[in-house]
């Protein structure tokens, strides 16, 4: 909880898709979380018109000049939510990794990049469970458990998504007001690379973003401390960067446009079937 008069405002790439929108209606809905605007990084605004107490920026996170110019006009952020991504089904899936490569990875540098040059104290990245499962059962895993070698990824956006999550956790602890290049390139990622990202671990970066989230100096939507951006302070008023990963499953609800029609078209066309496999097979995230 925020005190009376602490105002904060936050940044969402890829707002205006499904995931963002609701990410940003909750965050303004939670009287207790203190947002009073949220800005939408996206191509285009939301097809039904923007919420309530919501702000829209046209740019593409693979923009590097125009991602630092999104930050600029969106004025003192609490917080980042990396959202934005490319890749996840059907043809931009069948296609060639470049342009998921661009996004995911170099739309991720830039957003680093940026963050720490306008000293944004707060960065939380959209995952995805595919940086860890590639097919093998996986009994008893959390954050310890270490990335698959690049090989065994078996398309271009989960392998993109596990490199700019390594990117994101390496981060965590880096002070603000650099920014590096912002070039949009990994070698031109504002990210240092820490040992346990260098080694292939997820342990150790993933053990410094829950202990940065539990001192309230950020963690996933955490909001908590007296913030920074704008050129100013930091998180906490310590001057660095807070980063974590949210690990999430495929998405879908009320308002999805992705999977939900793309099923009903299969089952009309009589293309649908489901395979069941061994009931042992749960999962739990």
């Amino acid at each position: 909880m925020v005190g009376e008069g602490a105002r904060r405002r936050v940044a969402i790439t890829g707002g205006c898709g499904f995931l963002g929108l609701r990410l940003a209606n909750t965050i303004l809905e939670d009287e207790h979380g203190g947002v009073e605007e949220a800005v939408l990084l996206d191509l285009a605004p939301p097809t039904r018109g923007l919420p309530r107490n919501c702000r829209f920026l046209a740019v593409s996170v693979a923009d590097a000049a125009g991602v630092d110019a999104a930050f600029t006009a969106a004025g003192r952020l609490d917080a980042v939510f990396h959202v934005a991504s490319y890749g996840m089904s059907g043809r931009e899936l069948r296609g060639g990794g470049e342009r998921i490569r661009a996004v995911n990875v170099g739309g991720t540098a830039n957003v680093l990049a940026a963050c720490l040059r306008h000293a944004v104290p707060r960065l939380v990245y959209v995952s995805t469970v595919n940086v860890i499962f590639v097919g093998r059962p996986i009994h008893g895993g959390d954050e310890s458990a270490p990335y698959p070698p690049p090989s065994a990824y078996k398309d271009h956006y989960s392998a993109s998504k596990a490199e700019a999550e390594r990117m994101v956790l390496a981060a965590n602890g880096t002070p603000l007001g650099g920014g590096g290049s912002g070039s949009g390139s990994v070698d031109g990622a504002a990210a240092p690379a820490t040992t346990a990202a260098a080694s292939g671990s997820s342990e150790g970066a993933a053990r410094n973003s829950s202990h940065a989230a539990a001192a309230g100096n950020g963690g996933a939507g955490g909001c908590s401390g007296s913030g920074g951006g704008g050129g100013g302070g930091g998180g906490g008023g310590d001057g660095l960067l807070y980063t974590c990963a949210v690990r999430s499953t495929g998405i879908w609800g009320a308002g999805e446009t992705r999977h939900q029609p793309r099923v009903i078209r299969m089952v009309r066309a009589g293309l649908f079937a489901a395979t069941f496999g061994d009931s042992a097979g749960l999962s739990d995230w």
